[in-house]
């Protein structure tokens, strides 16, 4: 769900694009909606959201996920990625926000529960060159974190999360033969299987492949290429 609204500002009409969550019933009866604005006007953080010194910006949310999850308490929650923003765990049941992060990931994709692993969450990190320390830049990456149980909100900010009281696990494939390292800059999924493998979509490239972190190894491979040799 979009919403635009204009906005005064140095004499200028901008707009800004709203985004929301909205829940339906069985039968696709639009029961509610839940403006992201409010949410980060509810924790302080709609200044943060909305004023960043870029001239043109129009878009602070781009929502490229949600993931519906119900905890052990039988509480709906909502992982939420934002490209432009960062990361949040909403629990609609309480209707408040559990935790927000920035910085850890770079314009990510993908938040998704780890298979039977509590409280930890797997995030497909794009990665974005110009934002790498010069001659760090690794590709495409995924990240496992794992949250301790706390009934206050958190922000976490920056990529050293362990000093926040966090735990995470950053698997990049800088192993594999160049060609074969995704490097999938606005697009693409990724995610932990049932068997502890990963499952990666890097989707600028028009490929899939499942990998195995322990042995480092890839298991298959599918590239989307039409005869004429065009990758899609």
């Amino acid at each position: 769900y979009k919403s635009f609204r204009g906005k005064k500002e140095f004499g200028k009409e901008r707009i800004y694009r709203d985004e929301a969550i909205s829940i339906l019933d069985i039968d696709l009866n639009l029961k509610k909606i839940i403006p992201l604005d409010e949410i980060f006007y509810s924790v302080g953080l709609l200044h943060d959201a909305n004023s960043p010194l870029i001239e043109d910006w129009a878009d602070p949310y781009h929502l490229n996920d949600i993931h519906p999850f119900t905890n052990k308490n039988g509480e709906k929650i909502l992982y939420l990625s934002m490209r432009n923003y960062g990361l949040m765990s909403f629990n609609q049941t309480k209707n408040k926000v559990e935790w927000i992060m920035r910085g850890v990931a770079d314009l990510q994709h993908d938040i998704t529960p780890v298979p039977n692993k509590k409280n930890t969450i797997s995030i497909f990190d794009n990665g974005v060159e110009k934002n790498t320390p010069l001659g760090s830049f690794k590709g495409n990456s995924l990240i496992a974190i794992e949250f301790p149980q706390n009934n206050n909100t958190k922000y976490y900010l920056g990529r050293k999360l362990e000093d926040q009281g966090l735990s995470q696990k950053r698997i990049n494939f800088s192993n594999l033969p160049s060609n074969l390292i995704p490097n999938s800059t606005t697009q693409g999924r990724g995610r932990f299987l049932e068997n502890g493998n990963l499952f990666i979509e890097a989707t600028n490239q028009g490929k899939i492949f499942e990998y195995d972190p322990v042995n480092k190894k890839l298991l298959w491979t599918y590239l989307n290429k039409g005869k004429s040799g065009k990758i899609y």
